[in-house]
């Protein structure tokens, strides 16, 4: 065989092997179980309450994944520590702000996404949940009204 035809060979080998591998993970991924629950159903816009969030993972055969690494994304809001490993219970606890909102920036409901990254281990396809919080708007403010007295 010359170079070109093993070049040729490696590369349909490399190419199997990954397909097979993306095949691999994304089967493991569908075989995840998440549960998971918050400190309250919705929360004031302000962002200064923070909600609790549990992620309990479990595979397909009911037991619970201890020290798997859970990786949190949220749309809006903010999440006090993004990658956390789960504990003892098999459950990954986050803290998640609202984000501020303003004239500019109007209250909305923030969709959460929780990741497994210990399970993919080749093309990255981990099991995954998502979640939404919803933020309801703070009946308490009212606009702030500014006069001309205001500036002088």
């Amino acid at each position: 065989m010359n170079t070109k035809k093993w070049a040729a060979a490696i590369f349909f080998v490399g190419i199997a092997l990954l397909v097979a591998g993306g095949v691999n993970d994304a089967v493991t991924a569908s075989r995840f179980h998440f549960e998971i629950s918050t400190s309250t159903n919705s929360v004031q816009e302000k962002g200064i309450t923070p909600v609790m969030i549990k992620v309990r993972v479990m595979d397909s055969a009911g037991k619970l994944r201890i020290g798997d690494r859970i990786y949190g994304l949220t749309t809006y809001g903010t999440l006090k520590a993004v990658r956390v490993l789960t504990d003892s219970k098999g459950e990954a606890e986050f803290i998640f702000y609202p984000s501020q909102t303003n004239s500019v920036n109007q209250a909305q409901d923030d969709l959460l996404h929780f990741y497994d990254e210990t399970v993919s281990k080749v093309i990255q396809i981990p099991p995954k949940a998502s979640y939404l919080i919803k933020i309801m708007k703070s009946e308490t403010d009212q606009p702030k009204r500014i006069t001309s007295d205001a500036f002088f």
